[in-house]
């Protein structure tokens, strides 16, 4: 797995990526315009995850054969669901894996549809968890949905996505992140807002073979040899450094 250099700190990533044939239903678009957007912001998404991340590995948790297809070939590690599980149950998966994988390294849990992710905004909420030594939660710009959850290897307090979630996971002792992470917070834009996000961030385009096509100036070469790991047997490049987190 490549490697880039970031802020010192290691950490796994779980991205949640909804089948694409049923994700995005509240973009007000044809569906295949919606099918497509969906893929290319979980591409976008994941691809950030490999870029901002170290020692750890990227997971992505989906049932999406064209997702998984271009995963497993850009040093992502898919875990399989099967079929849909829902996302507390998917994110659960995700994180057992993740802690199974690299048992000292703290978990961030996030959705796939975020148009604006930027690596630096992985690298913030990270430093701020192992500064702050207190699993967080990062609300989405309306306040009350939740885009991300960053907790230790120790204090797991568990997942309560769906409506009100982010009220739901400070109740389960997540608390507030309290850096801009403007890109983080902001998911699911309007699909012209997409539009714009694709242009300026320079999104990853799934190509027919399943390789990252940047739109933009590509951040690292796709590549990497396919690792599909699915329920029944049952890495984000570093954030830098060899300290343990021990939250």
């Amino acid at each position: 797995m490549s490697r880039v250099s970031a802020s010192g700190r290691d950490v796994s990533v779980v991205v949640l990526a909804k089948d694409t044939s049923v994700a995005k239903t509240r973009l007000r678009d044809e569906r295949s315009r919606t099918q497509r957007l969906a893929l290319e912001m979980a591409v976008h998404t994941l691809g950030t995850a490999v870029e901002a991340t170290r020692a750890g590995s990227v997971f992505v948790v989906t049932s999406d054969p064209e997702l998984t297809s271009w995963a497993a070939r850009n040093d992502v590690v898919v875990v399989g669901e099967g079929r849909p599980i829902g996302m507390n149950a998917a994110a659960a998966l995700g994180s057992r894996r993740a802690l199974a994988t690299h048992p000292h390294l703290p978990v961030a849990v996030m959705v796939a549809d975020l148009p604006e992710l930027a690596a630096s905004d992985l690298r913030l909420v990270v430093d701020e968890h192992l500064e702050r030594r207190m699993p967080l939660v990062v609300a989405d710009h309306h306040g009350d949905g939740t885009t991300c959850l960053v907790h230790g290897t120790r204090t797991r307090p568990g997942f309560g996505f769906g409506r009100g979630s982010a009220e739901a996971h400070r109740r389960l002792g997540y608390v507030a992140a309290q850096r801009p992470l403007r890109g983080l917070r902001r998911d699911l834009d309007p699909p012209t807002t997409c539009d714009r996000s694709r242009e300026r961030r320079g999104w990853r385009r799934p190509s027919p073979d399943g390789v990252a096509s940047p739109t933009a100036s590509p951040r690292r070469p796709a590549g990497g040899v396919p690792r599909v790991d699915v329920p029944r047997a049952p890495q984000v490049p570093r954030l830098g450094g060899t300290e343990q987190e021990r939250a």
